[in-house]
């Protein structure tokens, strides 16, 4: 390799290296409501933690397990009729259990 090629290799890994922020060792959370014991000792949600600690953001939603759980009125039948949004390389068939769960886990 070249000079050119080796320098732009290393600055290519290095704005990588940058770009990484890894959460690391313990951190006690309450098993019930999930909170986190912040390093001050107090507790915070699990989300706010993590953004404040990493590069990572939550977008909210429900599976289907906790829909069933929060709305049973709804009918199973409906329920495979929710339009889903599924990250890229998922495949688009979602499949389900025979009690109407989702078969994704």
């Amino acid at each position: 390799m070249r000079y050119e090629e080796i320098n732009a290799k290393n600055q290519a890994l290095i704005r990588q290296m940058q770009e990484i922020k890894t959460l690391r060792g313990l951190l006690p959370i309450c098993s019930h409501c999930k909170k986190i014991r912040n390093d001050k000792g107090y507790w915070e949600s699990i989300e706010k933690y993590v953004q404040e600690h990493s590069e990572a953001y939550f977008s909210h939603g429900l599976c289907f397990d906790c829909i069933r759980l929060l709305y049973p009125d709804i009918p199973l039948e409906q329920l495979r009729d929710i339009p889903v949004k599924l990250p890229p390389g998922v495949p688009g068939d979602l499949q389900f259990d025979a009690d109407g769960s989702c078969a994704c886990d």
